[in-house]
């Protein structure tokens, strides 16, 4: 599933091994994220998502006020059945991960 920044925020770098690097990401307002869906963790957090800017553990609170779920044009289709897509498309930007 793909997910949406809402908010922008910062989270702490760690290096391999899950020390802090006492460097921070700035995670960027519409930045599109895969929510991986394995319970492999290295820094303890409750989510981990991932995106080309690398990948991210936040808490679960974290991820609930910061994203949303997005769908893809194709899912979006699927969802709505034949009458919704001919509306709808009006209002899709198709050069977006999801909408």
């Amino acid at each position: 599933m793909k997910y949406k920044c809402t908010e922008g925020f910062s989270v702490e770098i760690c290096d391999d091994d899950g020390f802090s690097t006492d460097d921070y990401m700035e995670i960027e307002q519409g930045s599109i994220w895969d929510f991986i869906e394995d319970s492999w963790r290295l820094v303890g957090g409750e989510v981990r998502l991932e995106s080309n800017a690398g990948w991210i553990e936040v808490s679960q609170e974290t991820f609930q006020k910061n994203f949303i779920e997005c769908l893809s044009i194709e899912e979006l289709n699927n969802s709505m059945g034949i009458q919704g897509i001919e509306v709808t498309m009006k209002y899709i930007d198709k050069s977006k991960d999801c909408v």
